[in-house]
C-alpha cells in the first residue's frame, strides 16, 4: 500500500514541561514565523538573532541533542571593525542551549585566525506575548502592555506584558560571574577581545517562571508527559503547525 511521507521545514525544536523553543536550525528565530519560545500558552521571546559588530553567522551544522537540549556550531562571514577586516571563517561560534523551567544558553567563541580581533557580539530580540492559537492562526491581534526594563548594575533585561489581570514576563541575564554587557538600541551587546587561539565564553539564562534554570549541564528531572497540560499540549501544537504551515 502506498503512503505519503510528509516533510516539513527544517526547524529545531525542544521542550522540557511547559516550556518549548522551536528555532531556525542556526539557532535564529526569525519574525514573522511560528517559531519562538513558549511558555505555558504563551509565546514569549518572538524574534532572536546573533551578530558580530552587525554581520549574521554561517551555520556550519547543529540540532538537538536531545529532547531538552540542542548545539549549534556557527562561523563568521568577513566582519569590517576598527583595526580592519576579520577574514571569514576564521571564528567559531557554538550555541548550547538547554531547557529546564526557562533557558540555559551557552554561548562560546574561538579565534582560529592569527591576529587580535575585537567587535560587538550583538543579540538582538524582540517579545510578542502573542497566545499561542492566535500565532497559530496567524492572526495576532495586539493587547494589553508591554514593557522593557535594563538594569546594568543587575546586568539583568526584563520584558514584561499585561493585560488585565494577566501577566508573563522574560529575564535574560548572565549567570554569575559572567562577561559584562549593556543594552541599547534594541540589543544585548558584549565587547570581544581576543587574541589568536583565545577563547570566550558567556552562560545567559532565561527565566520565564519562578524558577532560574539550571546552571550545571545535568539533565532536568525527568518526568512523565503530560496528556492535558494548560490548553492542551503545547509541545504537540507547536510542533505539529511548524511542521506543515498550512495545516489549518
Amino acid at each position: 500500500m502506498p503512503f505519503k511521507v510528509q516533510v516539513g521545514p527544517r526547524q529545531v525544536a525542544i521542550h522540557h514541561g511547559q516550556t518549548v523553543l522551536v528555532s531556525e536550525p542556526d539557532g535564529q528565530i526569525n519574525w514573522p514565523s511560528e517559531k519562538g519560545l513558549y511558555f505555558y500558552d504563551t509565546r514569549v521571546i518572538s524574534s532572536w538573532a546573533i551578530y558580530a559588530n552587525g554581520e549574521p553567522w554561517i551555520l556550519l551544522n547543529g540540532g538537538a541533542i536531545t529532547y531538552y537540549a540542542s548545539r549549534t556550531y556557527l562561523t563568521n562571514r568577513e566582519i569590517p571593525t576598527a583595526d580592519g577586516v576579520i577574514p571569514s571563517r576564521t571564528l567559531g561560534l557554538v550555541i548550547s542551549r538547554m531547557i529546564n523551567g526557562g533557558v540555559h544558553e551557552d554561548l562560546d567563541l574561538t579565534n582560529n585566525s592569527m591576529q587580535r580581533v575585537r567587535f560587538q557580539l550583538e543579540i538582538a530580540l524582540r517579545c510578542d506575548f502573542a497566545d499561542i492559537f492566535e500565532v497559530k492562526s496567524n492572526n495576532i491581534v495586539r493587547r494589553g502592555r508591554i514593557t522593557t526594563d535594563w538594569s546594568h548594575a543587575k546586568q539583568e533585561l526584563r520584558t514584561s506584558y499585561r493585560n488585565g489581570d494577566f501577566a508573563r514576563a522574560v529575564t535574560i541575564a548572565p549567570a554569575r560571574d559572567q562577561p559584562s554587557g549593556i543594552y541599547a538600541n534594541g540589543r544585548l551587546s558584549f565587547e570581544i577581545s581576543l587574541e589568536p587561539g583565545d577563547a570566550w565564553h558567556c552562560c545567559l539564562l532565561y527565566i520565564v517562571g519562578r524558577r532560574r534554570p539550571v546552571l550545571s549541564g545535568a539533565a532536568p528531572v525527568r518526568r512523565r508527559p503530560s496528556k492535558n497540560g494548560p490548553r492542551g499540549n503545547l509541545v504537540g501544537l507547536v510542533a505539529v503547525r511548524a511542521q506543515d504551515p498550512h495545516q489549518q
